[in-house]
């Protein structure tokens, strides 16, 4: 349905159909950045290449989505495939877009990389909580969320979080206790830990 432009490196092919080279750069110099991050974060092991397909759109990658049977808003990560799907639109907040969900998807397919068949059996707040770690620029909305849930005695418990997240509006919460109790773990017991 698009005419794909593609760039790609040693580790990375980077698929994307509105914008020009720059924005494909852009993109693949995400990916690079959260690989570097990732790799502070935790111990990876081998790599495969990825391929990530940016959309110009929400609405045109969520009608790819639900051609899977999947329905995201904003990006999806195949950790069997290596492959990420995004969606960042042109405007002021494209590059702030692609610094979070570049990483944020690559760190799923890092990860499953690293864990293998047992990536299904590691809980959801900690594979969310990981890959939101790895975003280039931390939502500052989550400490507002987390401040406000605490003060009105709202927190999910985290056992809650294990196999799945809410679908309902508590799912940003879900995320936002992920991403502090994760941020907690490595600050406390680092990589290894």
């Amino acid at each position: 349905r698009y005419q794909w432009q593609t760039i790609e490196d040693e580790l990375f092919r980077v698929h994307w159909y509105a914008g020009g080279a720059e924005f494909g750069q852009s993109v693949l110099d995400a990916a690079w950045a959260g690989l570097e991050r990732a790799e502070s974060l935790l111990e990876l092991g081998e790599r495969e290449t990825v391929d990530i397909y940016a959309y110009a759109s929400g609405k045109e990658l969520q009608s790819t989505l639900r051609l899977a049977g999947l329905n995201w808003v904003a990006g999806h990560a195949d950790p069997e495939l290596d492959l990420v799907v995004v969606s960042l639109p042109e405007g002021p907040g494209q590059r702030r877009e692609t610094e979070r969900q570049i990483p944020h998807e690559l760190m799923h397919i890092l990860l499953y990389q690293a864990v293998g068949e047992g990536y299904d059996k590691l809980p959801t707040w900690f594979k969310e909580g990981v890959a939101s770690a790895n975003e280039l620029r931390p939502n500052s909305d989550y400490y507002l969320v987390l401040e406000r849930a605490t003060e009105q005695d709202s927190l999910i418990r985290l056992e809650q979080l294990c196999t799945s997240f809410p679908q309902d509006t508590s799912v940003y919460l879900a995320y936002a206790e992920s991403d502090s109790f994760t941020r907690y773990l490595h600050q406390k017991y680092g990589s290894v830990g």
